[in-house]
């Protein structure tokens, strides 16, 4: 996984109305909750070795999202590509962010 100098986990408590489709939400204790709402994000960087992008929302919080081997080739993803990430929703052994569809914008 991808670790940053103050990136949290995104919070995934339900968007806010009027918010526009791939803003991060993040909670006091960078616990993820249940899945963020689908969006598009802008990819910053990807780490293929840890099968991970990293993608920052509309609202320029930064998030780190596992991408299994099936779901897409991240390494056809560069820094600065738009996509659109539905994602899973974690479960009680595993509560990073993942990915359950990627697909490019442009």
């Amino acid at each position: 996984m991808l670790l940053a100098v103050g990136a949290m986990p995104p919070d995934v408590s339900a968007q806010q109305s009027g918010e526009a489709p791939g803003t991060i939400h993040y909670n006091q204790s960078g616990g993820v909750n249940f899945a963020p709402r689908p969006g598009s994000f802008t990819v910053v960087s990807v780490d293929a070795y840890q099968q991970t992008v990293r993608i920052r929302g509309r609202d320029g919080r930064l998030g780190d999202v596992r991408v299994e081997p099936g779901v897409f080739y991240i390494s056809t993803l560069k820094p600065g590509d738009e996509i659109q990430v539905d994602f899973l929703e974690p479960n009680d052994s595993d509560e990073h962010l993942a990915a359950a569809t990627i697909w490019p914008l442009q």
